[in-house]
């Protein structure tokens, strides 16, 4: 996905479009509530213990917080802004 994300942002870069990936971390849904219950049972702890376990902030993230990063990408504030992977992720990828 960030291939294509770089390539297409070098495509249409000429055309004033942006293109940028954004990458979530463990994120609290209904289908990933399934995995992470699925997973807690498989490994022998608590739905709570093995969530607090999936970023080193403890915690899934709410989808919520991953909207300021669409938003600001999406904004005039980030024109110059393509090409890249912003991680919104809870520490997952540091």
């Amino acid at each position: 996905m960030l291939g294509l994300t770089r390539s297409v942002a070098l495509e249409v870069a000429r055309d004033g479009i942006t293109v940028n990936a954004i990458c979530p971390g463990p994120v609290r849904t209904e289908m990933n509530d399934r995995r992470v219950e699925y997973d807690a049972k498989r490994l022998g702890v608590s739905f709570s213990e093995l969530e607090s376990r999936l970023t080193p902030i403890g915690r899934r993230l709410d989808p919520d917080e991953i909207v300021p990063m669409a938003v600001l990408l999406a904004s005039d504030e980030s024109a110059a802004i393509t090409g890249q992977a912003f991680n919104v992720c809870g520490g997952v990828a540091t």
